[in-house]
């Protein structure tokens, strides 16, 4: 018996998605993956910039800028491996969904179309070039050392590469796929339709939790109804905001046997959790109030038995509301 290709294909899906998360652990970095290759560029870079200032170089501004242009282009070999990876990631999966669909018998046309990696990683070496040119020429001008420090963040460079990223892998994904017309093949002759598939657990946004299973046709665009949503209510495809991992399947009524109905149930099972967690962290803020205590999870030297017992509980509820 031959299998569910659009069941194969969901699967691909949802590989991407946890891809995705590793991308920007491995990538951009964050508190639960402080080695990322971003992070670490940073770290480096502060560290270097310290050794100047502490050594009241008479060259420093040309030792700064020195070490801003290492930084640049480290972060750009970082960018093109990282995005180039995701769109390799993106068009695996539309090979994979394809080969399923021809295997089930189901004819489709593709495009062949790849991500053009350059172009995605110029993008996202903009916003390096602008935060690197702002703190050279704060040095130039003579700022504290403190003052470059705090320009020379990487927060904001690891956010706007979580959309490159995310990007690439997408449009790795449609270029193969969805480039119809390009091929020569009238969109309407297309039997297929697209759905949107978010990895649901607790750092899914309402966003993503809102659009997961969503149906368009193969020109539609996806339509988000919950925050966050910073480049519009309407995109053809992901990422739908920063950090984004929603990807791509595509779709054939025919074979949807319940599948879609199981994924909104995912998704409305987590919004149900966290509305239940955030009524019982009201419900502890209350209990601090009436002890007079201020309603956060702080420890006070002053503060009682009971006190104590509730800011822990409220940490603990904190922490559940963002785990899965």
């Amino acid at each position: 018996m031959t299998a569910n290709p659009y069941r194969a294909s969901l699967r691909q899906a949802q590989r991407v998605d946890r891809e995705l998360e590793r991308l920007f652990g491995k990538y951009l970095g964050s508190a639960e993956h402080p080695r990322g290759a971003v992070l670490t560029a940073y770290r480096v870079a502060i560290r270097a910039i310290q050794d100047i200032y502490r050594r009241a170089t008479p060259r420093l501004e040309a030792e700064v800028r020195d070490v801003l242009n290492t930084l640049r282009m480290t972060l750009q070999g970082i960018a093109r491996q990282a995005v180039g990876e995701a769109a390799n990631l993106g068009a695996s999966s539309a090979v994979v969904q394809v080969a399923a669909y021809q295997k089930a018998g189901v004819a489709v046309p593709v495009a062949r179309q790849l991500a053009d990696v350059e172009a995605l990683t110029a993008s996202w070496m903009a916003a390096v070039t602008g935060q690197v040119e702002t703190v050279a020429t704060m040095a130039a001008a003579g700022a504290e050392a403190g003052m470059v420090e705090a320009a020379l963040v990487p927060s904001h460079i690891a956010r706007e590469g979580s959309k490159w990223i995310a990007s690439a892998a997408a449009i790795g994904f449609s270029g193969w796929i969805e480039g119809l017309p390009v091929a020569g093949i009238p969109i309407e002759d297309v039997k297929f339709q697209r759905q949107a598939i978010a990895a649901v657990d607790g750092r899914t946004t309402d966003c993503c939790l809102a659009v997961t299973g969503q149906i368009v046709g193969m020109d539609e665009p996806f339509k988000l109804t919950a925050d966050p949503r910073p480049w519009g209510n309407e995109l053809m495809r992901g990422p739908f905001h920063w950090n984004c991992r929603t990807s791509t399947v595509l779709y054939q009524e025919e074979f949807d046997d319940g599948v879609t109905d199981e994924l909104r149930g995912l998704a409305r099972h987590e919004k149900g959790r966290r509305a239940e967690v955030r009524e019982k962290i009201a419900d502890v803020q209350q209990q601090l109030a009436v002890e007079g205590a201020k309603p956060d999870a702080r420890r006070l030297k002053a503060d009682s038995r009971d006190v104590r017992r509730l800011r822990r509980e409220l940490k603990r509820l904190r922490k559940e509301l963002s785990d899965s």
